[in-house]
């Protein structure tokens, strides 16, 4: 295996396909026709999420604002927090009693500072978070934004994986993810939906598209950021499968949502460029493991948390009323399927 970020001249890291979805990765030619083999592309892609996220600090995602911004689309991290906060906050206030929230990924603790701010006062004082984080340094910055607000708060340095060495099986009223659990090749609903107390929320706000479906959309993406013919035969040589054709794509936001991010990392490339941004611990890769929305759905309605339930959409809708939320997932952006919030209940 060369390293993970061999074409060194490209305009971004590529990173490899092993923080592809693990069903994908077939089609980048990792092979996954047995139990084991399957095992094994999954821990790959577990040790990817560490390397590329690990031993960033805040400006590791503040490099993903400025691509979002430079991309012409505004903070878009921001503005899946708060949808994702007024959902949790309503979410509060029908749970009577004290309650736990388990933040997954929660860096430097944007998505709970945000929930916090979201609730009204009396809720606020029956609320504690659990943040879990593979990046020490990122929740040291989390500890700083939090005290200061007066969270009830603990944080763990740890993947989302470890999660049930540090909290008891049914003891989390809601688990919340906003932009990290795609990074995943295989997200593990069942630890979340393991902590959950009975009837429980789960609540995910994440970047949706299948560019990565395949490698010849990178390559046709690759061919329209400039590269040179030299760079893309190296990709090629790389991934073989790059000059066959893929499947259609499924609707008009699927479409625009792969322009998007496309856009996104045309931003990343600028900024790189502009702000002399290496391949150190602060790089974000390209190859990553964003998904449709309904590979979502379906892998959480298989570990027991519905998208379906009466009230769970009910509570969708009260806390998006602005946003006007028919369904769950929700279309976040009004023309394109890049951005959804997904809702789960414990059944």
């Amino acid at each position: 295996m060369q390293d993970r970020n061999y074409i060194l001249n490209f305009r971004v890291g590529l990173g490899d396909e092993s923080g592809i979805y693990y069903e994908w990765q077939r089609n980048w030619g990792v092979d996954i026709s047995t139990p084991k083999k399957l095992e094994a592309a999954i821990a790959r892609g577990e040790q990817r999420y560490a390397d590329e996220w690990a031993a960033g600090d805040e400006q590791q995602l503040q490099y993903v604002v400025k691509a979002s911004e430079t991309a012409g689309f505004g903070d878009y991290p921001a503005l899946l927090n708060d949808h994702n906060a007024k959902v949790v906050a309503e979410a509060v206030r029908r749970i009577p009693g004290d309650l736990t929230i388990l933040d997954i990924g929660a860096g430097p603790g944007n998505t709970t500072l945000a929930i916090y701010k979201a609730l009204d006062n009396k809720d606020k004082q029956r609320v504690h978070f659990i943040l879990f984080d593979p990046s020490a340094k990122a929740l040291e910055k989390a500890k700083t934004h939090l005290n200061g607000e007066g969270v009830s708060y603990e944080t763990y340095a740890e993947s989302d994986l470890s999660i049930p060495g540090y909290v008891p099986a049914g003891s989390v009223d809601i688990a919340t993810g906003v932009a990290s659990i795609h990074h995943h090749p295989k997200i593990p609903f069942t630890t979340y939906a393991g902590v959950l107390k009975w009837k429980g929320i789960f609540t995910s706000a994440d970047w949706h598209n299948s560019m990565w479906e395949h490698p010849n959309r990178v390559y046709g993406m690759l061919k329209r950021m400039g590269h040179t013919d030299e760079e893309l035969a190296d990709f090629i040589i790389r991934y073989p499968n790059a000059l066959e054709s893929t499947r259609p794509i499924r609707n008009i936001y699927e479409e625009i949502a792969n322009k998007d991010i496309e856009n996104f990392w045309l931003g990343y490339a600028q900024i790189r460029t502009e702000e002399s941004v290496s391949e150190g611990k602060n790089s974000i890769w390209m190859l990553e493991g964003h998904v449709p929305p309904q590979i979502y759905v379906e892998a959480m309605e298989d570990t027991g948390l519905s998208t379906n339930d009466p009230e769970l959409l009910d509570i969708m809708q009260s806390g998006l009323r602005k946003y006007r939320c028919y369904e769950n997932p929700h279309r976040i952006l009004l023309g394109s399927g890049l951005l959804y919030l997904i809702g789960g209940r414990k059944i």
